[in-house]
C-alpha cells in the first residue's frame, strides 16, 4: 500500500510536507492480502452474473484521509453506504457509471465494439438502472463478505444509495481511511470499483488487519474445504439395511430345502442396521409407508446419539 495526500490549491510545499508528516496511517497488510484474493473470487462471481468472461484487477490500495478518498470517488456514481455487521461502522461501495452501464449492456445481450466505450453524460440514474445497480452491488458484497470473513466474521449489506459521494459522508474529512480501487473489464469495457473504509469502522479488527502476512492460508480459509463439501454433497452412495445376523451350524444350512421357512428371531421392535460400504452408519426401525413401500425410520447413528425429527421430516428412507 502507499499513502497519498492531495494538496489544496496554492498550498506551499513546506506546509504539504508538514501536514503529510503529521498524518499517521497504520499499515494493514492482511487487508491488502484479503483484497487481492477477493479480486480472484470476484472475477468468477461476475462471470456467472453477467454470462461472459470478466477481468478483475486490484489497481490501488491507498492510505489517505477520508476527505481525499471521497474526492476520488466517481461523482455522479452509484454510491452505496455499506453496512458491515461485525465491524464498528459502515463503509462506502462506489460503482462507476462506466462499469454499471457496461454490465447492464452485456446483461441485456448487447455486444459493443471492443475498445469503443460509450461516452457518459452525467445524469440521474433511472429506476431500472438503480435496480440493476442494487443487484450488481449485492453480488460484489457477497464475495466481499466471503473474503473478509476469513479474517473475522462480517456480513456486508446495502444501506442507502446516493449518487453524490458528499451525501454519503461517513467520517470526518481529516480521519484516516483506506481506499481500494479495483478495475473491472468486459471485453475492453468497464470501469473502476471503489471501497472506502474509514479506520473508525475497523477499530475492533484492526489488530488482525495490521498483522504481517507470512504466506500460507488466511485464518479460516476454506476454499478447498467448501469445494470438497460441494462435490461430496452431490455424490451418490449405496446404503444397505441389515435386518439381522445369525450364526447357524453348517449341517443345518445344508439341510435347507426350497420352500422352508427360516425363523430369524426378528421381533416387531427389532431395529435394522444401515451400512454404507461395509461401515455401520445408522440404526432404524422398519415399517411401511402409506404407498406400500418398505421404509426405514432412522433412530440413531453409531456414535450413540439419537436422530431427532426436525421440520416435519419423517426420517424415513425407501
Amino acid at each position: 500500500m502507499n499513502t497519498q495526500t492531495t494538496a489544496p490549491a496554492g498550498e506551499p510545499v513546506e506546509e504539504l510536507i508538514i501536514r503529510t508528516a503529521a498524518q499517521s496511517f497504520e499499515p494493514l497488510p492482511m487487508l491488502e492480502v484479503a483484497t487481492d484474493r477477493y479480486t480472484l473470487a470476484l472475477s468468477s462471481a461476475l462471470k456467472n452474473f453477467v454470462g461472459v468472461p470478466v477481468e478483475v484487477t486490484l489497481q490501488q490500495a491507498r492510505y489517505m484521509t477520508c476527505g481525499d478518498a471521497m474526492a476520488t470517488l466517481p461523482a455522479p456514481g452509484f454510491i452505496a453506504v455499506t453496512e458491515a455487521e461485525g465491524w464498528d461502522g459502515p463503509m462506502l461501495t462506489a460503482i462507476s457509471p462506466q462499469l454499471l452501464f457496461a454490465m447492464l449492456e452485456f446483461m441485456l445481450g448487447g455486444n459493443p465494439p471492443a475498445g469503443k466505450a460509450r461516452e457518459w453524460v452525467p445524469r440521474r440514474f433511472t429506476a431500472i438502472e438503480r435496480r440493476f445497480g442494487m443487484r450488481l452491488c449485492a453480488v460484489i458484497l457477497a464475495e466481499l463478505t466471503r473474503a473478509f470473513s476469513q479474517i473475522a466474521p462480517v456480513e456486508f449489506s446495502i444501506g442507502q444509495v446516493e449518487s453524490n459521494p458528499q451525501a454519503a459522508a461517513l467520517a470526518p474529512g481529516g480521519g484516516p481511511s483506506v481506499l481500494l480501487r479495483i478495475d473491472v473489464r468486459i471485453d475492453g469495457h468497464g470501469g473502476p470499483l471503489h471501497f472506502m473504509i474509514p479506520y473508525g469502522a475497523i477499530d475492533t479488527i484492526r489488530p488482525l488487519l495490521a498483522q504481517p502476512f507470512l504466506g500460507g492460508s488466511l485464518s479460516g480459509e476454506s476454499g478447498w474445504r467448501q469445494e470438497m463439501e460441494g462435490r461430496l454433497g452431490e455424490t451418490s452412495v449405496q446404503l444397505q439395511a441389515l435386518l439381522c445376523r445369525v450364526r447357524l451350524p453348517m449341517a443345518e444350512v445344508l439341510n435347507w430345502r426350497a420352500g422352508q421357512v427360516l425363523d430369524l428371531g426378528v421381533l416387531t421392535d427389532h431395529e435394522a442396521m444401515l451400512t454404507c460400504g461395509g461401515r455401520q452408519m445408522f440404526t432404524g426401525a422398519m415399517g411401511r409407508k402409506s404407498n406400500g413401500s418398505v421404509a426405514l425410520r432412522l433412530t440413531g447413528d453409531m456414535d450413540g446419539t439419537e436422530t431427532s425429527r426436525k421440520d416435519g421430516a419423517d426420517g424415513t428412507a425407501d
